[in-house]
């Protein structure tokens, strides 16, 4: 949480009238604590994930057993030393907002705040351009039926399972997994073992306003988040909305945030991975599914009725003035 502290000497240095910090997750606190206490403004804190509870995807889970107590060691520090200073930083704030309510419960309950609100991550329903579709950028048949990731290639998503799932999708299926992170290398080391090769694809990540353009069309967006830490356990991935928002079914990991939505809004599908084979003869039993336009449809529906960010900006801009106004 030290790592940027030299953000809050280049805001000084600046020397013009502030009047509101916005800090964006743990990793920019301590900037922020600064700030304020020398300038004698607010600060909101925005917690879009638990960064004190993600700290074990910072660090391998391989190595010698030297290695990996090591490892361990620089977790358990930097978990005691991050919660303590969490723990002082959000008695600080003004407010904190935080995108859903299992992260709210978290937060409340952890560090004993009642400041809390949620701001959900939604995506617009302004800002999307046309693009090319994930077909024509592929040079993919039309014929077939694509199942998409999009986003962070990082741990905690089931990618390695994602990529061997390929094996075992119909021949009229393919992959397509859009982004980067340290584990791209990885997958595509995997794929190279995969029998069937040519039915996946890697595209690097696309810029936000071509996105929702370019996934449509797509048959099933996977969102497949594993329980490796607290913040996974309660995440609710921001992908979700944006396959709505496409019009592209959904199937996601097992968790209370995913389930709730999907069930509510008959979006798409929730199930427990266990294994390649599972996941690859579940994306084959979807995609053959009858009524899978209509699911997209229902999740269109329930982005342009409500889960977009326009539904919430009113309540985001006036939690901010009144924290202005109470600073006056």
């Amino acid at each position: 949480y030290r790592e940027t502290k030299f953000l809050a000497k280049i805001v000084l240095s600046n020397n013009k009238k502030y009047d509101l910090i916005y800090c964006h997750d743990l990793s920019t606190s301590y900037p922020a604590y600064i700030i304020s206490k020398k300038l004698n403004i607010p600060i909101i804190y925005d917690v879009h994930d638990l960064g004190i509870e993600t700290i074990n995807q910072l660090f391998p889970n391989q190595g010698s057993p030297l290695e990996k107590l090591f490892y361990k060691l620089a977790m358990h520090n930097m978990k005691f030393w991050g919660s303590k200073w969490e723990a002082k930083f959000t008695k600080k704030t003004s407010l904190i907002h935080t995108v859903n309510r299992k992260y709210k419960e978290y937060l409340e309950q952890k560090y004993n705040v009642s400041n809390c609100e949620i701001s959900p991550n939604y995506t617009s329903l302004n800002g999307h351009r046309p693009a090319l579709d994930l077909f024509d950028r592929l040079q993919i048949a039309r014929s077939k039926k694509l199942v998409v990731y999009h986003g962070g290639m990082n741990p905690g998503r089931n990618l390695e399972t994602i990529v061997q799932s390929a094996n075992f999708l119909d021949d009229n299926v393919e992959m397509v997994l859009i982004g980067d992170g340290f584990l791209k290398k990885a997958l595509l080391r995997i794929m190279t073992f995969n029998e069937k090769q040519n039915n996946i694809h890697f595209m690097p990540l696309l810029s936000y306003p071509e996105l929702i353009h370019t996934i449509k069309g797509s048959s099933l967006g996977l969102v497949l988040n594993q329980p490796i830490n607290i913040s996974k356990k309660f995440a609710q991935a921001n992908k979700l909305i944006e396959y709505m928002a496409a019009g592209v079914p959904v199937l996601a990991s097992l968790s209370n945030e995913h389930s709730e939505l999907i069930t509510k809004t008959n979006s798409g599908f929730v199930e427990n991975i266990n294994s390649p084979q599972q996941l690859g003869e579940l994306i084959n039993n979807i995609i053959s599914m009858d009524n899978l336009a209509n699911i997209g449809e229902n999740g269109i529906l329930a982005f342009q009725e409500k889960l977009n960010w326009e539904q919430h900006e009113t309540a985001f801009d006036e939690s901010i003035k009144a924290v202005l106004a109470n600073n006056n």
